[in-house]
């Protein structure tokens, strides 16, 4: 069962004041006839939109999937986000400490919104990069700690970038940093590259250096290291081209 949820009010944990939904939130659940409980949270949205496009129906285990892997980006390893009730006030636990993180990214990220963060999929390792260092400041200033998120897209699958169509496949690591927010966090991303022409697998190919072209255009990121394999790394996010 998709659940979804539009309309209404809450309470936004950055500023403390009721604050209008302006985004639908997602969760899939399963339901067998007796009474079922769900969350439904920005996480659980960010799973939805990794696991299905326009194009794909919606299922359980696809949403488990992904679900489980945003869950481990966000320091919540085993936590079923769909399941488990965060708490964001008095004492809080880890998932409610995430939520409070990603309303004090929004508020200090005003040209971010809701539907960025829920609906819209990063394409570069300098996007993760970006909003991990982003992410990670917001996280400490409303929770009072110290730590630091590197979101690395082994949780995201991308597909459709580029021009492709071939049989050859190339694994790319990339190594720099990114300061933003006056954060700078390094960057180490495995991508596995599908699509391009058999044993291509290279700096001069045009349309693996199309796939990768975002990194070197994001404000803050230096000292990019490419280097090429015929294999790819596991867990690498995947990018087909076609």
């Amino acid at each position: 069962m998709i659940v979804e949820v539009t309309g209404g009010t809450y309470i936004d944990e950055a500023t403390n004041v009721a604050k209008a939904l302006d985004t639908p939130l997602r969760a899939v659940i399963s339901a067998t006839g007796g009474t079922v409980n769900g969350v439904v949270t920005p996480l659980t949205s960010m799973a939805f939109s990794y696991a299905f496009n326009s194009n794909s129906a919606a299922t359980k285990a696809a949403f488990d999937a992904q679900a489980a892997k945003i869950a481990t980006q966000f320091g919540l390893a085993g936590v079923n986000l769909a399941t488990t009730v965060p708490v964001v006030s008095g004492t809080t636990n880890a998932y409610g400490n995430a939520l409070k993180g990603i309303s004090q990214y929004l508020r200090d990220n005003p040209t971010r919104t809701l539907a960025t963060v829920t609906t819209s999929t990063f394409t570069s390792s300098a996007d993760f990069a970006a909003f991990g260092a982003a992410y990670s400041a917001a996280f400490n200033k409303i929770n009072g700690t110290n730590v630091t998120y590197s979101f690395d897209g082994t949780a995201f699958n991308i597909s459709g970038t580029g021009a492709g169509g071939g049989t050859g496949t190339c694994g790319v690591n990339i190594k720099g940093s990114v300061t933003t927010a006056g954060f700078t966090v390094p960057l180490n991303i495995d991508y596995c590259i599908a699509g391009i022409q058999a044993g291509s697998c290279t700096s001069g190919n045009a349309s693996l250096n199309q796939s990768l072209a975002g990194q070197g255009g994001i404000a803050g990121v230096t000292n990019l290291v490419y280097a090429y394999s015929a294999t790819c790394a596991a867990g690498a996010l995947t990018i087909t081209l076609k």
